[in-house]
């Protein structure tokens, strides 16, 4: 029988997030099968403020402001502006395709037919950098457009009047670079120097302690794009990082490492449900390999398990809401690994138990290794990627200001 998807009328929020699902399970690197996405989520919070898994690339910063102040100044009224904003971001997407490089477009394939707009994906990072100054939601903006216009009208009036005018309040940054001359008839998405300055001058503004700025600040291009994980780049390891940083990194490390044996497991545990030889030599290897990695830190990653009440009090996590739920199931996987040994985790009945229990109550009548009909949904890779706190976009959107900073004035010309 077909299987189809079929839309609640819920609220704005609910289907954006429903949206954000469907993506998802698109995307194995970020999917959450064994519930410790909340721990993520916080650290790639801290460590890259204003990004999330759906972004691609840095100058959709700048795209969406450009789009929403050109239709401000024509006063589009609330009740268009909706409609005219998209229309304006499915011209983006075909005058983006006829560039050289389409890498990260949004709506490649879907085009006309996109169901989450750029403007939609960006919104919360453009608060976060301080490129939008108006504090509420994207539905809000455009409600609140024509008291805006009503606002201007009076602040001209004044002017005219030779009145004292009052503040003016503005919803996008006023330091925001002016778009190409030719923007609404190309568009590209490599970053001039002065864009590039830009952005990086609000995140220092806004987020001068975080992991994103120190890169943008002493990072480089080649070192960035090569990395699998943030961890390993020789300006993390060796350079003058501060402190502080530096240890939220090692917990975010240690706990990416350690907690992926679940993963993997959970994998083989499908695997073997379903009797796909080949699936379970897969993951018993990728598990011994996991094992052998983990030996090698060993000593360390004890240390760090001895004192793993520092771990949930680290500022990256520590104003998260972590459930309890999840923190027991991680206590109770290291009690495990740390205890019986990683080198006979895929027979370990304690373990299996625990990765049972968790996906039960994770998904209950929907859960993969209880529910025959619902293990045909499994093809071979569930959440089996090691977390990389979405170093995977980070590292593009970093590599991106990166090369419009070392861009000279002329070819911006």
């Amino acid at each position: 029988m077909a299987s189809n998807f079929a839309w609640v009328d819920f609220s704005e929020e609910d289907r954006q997030k429903m949206l954000d699902v469907v993506r998802l399970f698109k995307e194995q690197d970020t999917r959450d099968e064994i519930g410790i996405g909340t721990i993520r989520d916080a650290y790639a919070d801290f460590f890259f403020p204003g990004t999330s898994t759906i972004q691609t690339r840095a100058r959709y910063m700048l795209f969406i402001p450009w789009m929403y102040q050109e239709l401000e100044q024509k006063r589009i009224p609330s009740a268009e502006i909706t409609t005219r904003a998209r229309r304006e971001e499915i011209r983006l997407i075909y005058r983006l395709l006829e560039s050289e490089n389409v890498q990260g477009v949004i709506g490649q394939d879907a085009k006309r037919h996109l169901q989450r707009l750029p403007s939609n994906i960006y919104w919360s990072g453009l608060g976060a950098w301080g490129i939008r100054l108006f504090s509420g939601s994207q539905d809000e903006y455009h409600r609140y457009l024509d008291r805006y216009y009503k606002y201007r009208q009076l602040l001209e009036y004044q002017y005219r009047e030779k009145a004292e005018p009052e503040m003016t309040k503005e919803n996008w940054d006023p330091g925001l670079p002016k778009p190409p001359k030719d923007f609404s008839k190309r568009a590209d998405l490599k970053l001039r120097r002065d864009e590039a300055e830009y952005l990086l001058d609000r995140i220092q503004n806004r987020h001068r302690q975080s992991l994103l700025a120190y890169l943008l600040t002493y990072g480089e291009i080649a070192e960035i794009k090569e990395a699998s994980y943030f961890w390993d780049l020789p300006v993390v390891q060796t350079g003058s990082i501060p402190g502080v940083l530096k240890t939220e990194i090692a917990h975010a490390r240690n706990f990416s490492e350690t907690i992926y044996g679940a993963a993997l497991l959970y994998n083989l545990l499908l695997a073997r449900a379903k009797g796909s030889q080949e699936y379970i030599a897969h993951y018993e290897e990728r598990l011994e390999e996991w094992s052998a990695w983990i030996q090698d830190r060993w000593r360390e990653l004890q240390e760090w398990y001895v004192k793993i009440g520092e771990f949930w009090n680290t500022r990256g996590l520590f104003a998260a809401n972590i459930p309890d739920h999840t923190k027991k199931f991680v206590e109770a996987w290291y009690g495990i690994i740390f205890n019986d040994g990683v080198n006979s985790l895929a027979g370990n009945k304690r373990a299996e138990l625990l990765i049972r229990e968790r996906e039960f109550r994770l998904k209950r009548s929907r859960a993969w290794l209880e529910n025959r009909r619902a293990l045909e949904m499994w093809r071979g890779a569930a959440g089996a990627a090691q977390v990389d706190y979405r170093w995977r976009v980070v590292s593009t959107i970093i590599t991106d200001i990166l090369s419009g900073l070392e861009k000279e004035e002329a070819e911006d010309a």
